[in-house]
């Protein structure tokens, strides 16, 4: 119900982008998409042996377990120097706040903020 809330797809491809040497980039990118593509294909085998509830308890537990694992294990794809730079503007464009209201309206209305840039046509 919330694949299309994030494309997973998009955000793995650009962090591999900035992890992986360019000479590297291309063949990494196919076993990416030769892997997920595969996956497609082989899904209709698990649905013949197992059953609804079996496909969905198998996809919650990959899901799960790959979540955890880029929780522990990709490293930060940002160098400190650039994160450094982002944290220093952000932190000069924020508004002073006294009461913890405004901090919490900050921080809920930033990210729509954020998005707003997207769909700027005019």
């Amino acid at each position: 119900a919330l694949s299309g809330l994030v494309s997973y797809q998009a955000i793995f491809l650009s962090a591999l982008s900035d992890v992986m040497p360019p000479q590297y980039r291309a063949p990494a990118f196919g076993l990416f998409l030769a892997g997920f593509s595969m996956g497609f294909a082989l899904s209709p085998l698990l649905a013949v042996f197992l059953s609804h509830l079996g496909v969905s308890i198998l996809a919650l537990s990959i899901l799960i377990g790959a979540f955890i694992f880029a929780c522990v294990f990709l490293p930060e794809t940002l160098s400190v120097e650039a994160s450094e730079r982002a944290r220093s503007k952000r932190l000069a464009e924020r508004p002073h706040m006294e009461t913890r209201m405004e901090v919490l309206r900050y921080n809920l209305q930033r990210p729509v903020k954020e998005l707003l840039i997207l769909n700027r046509n005019k």
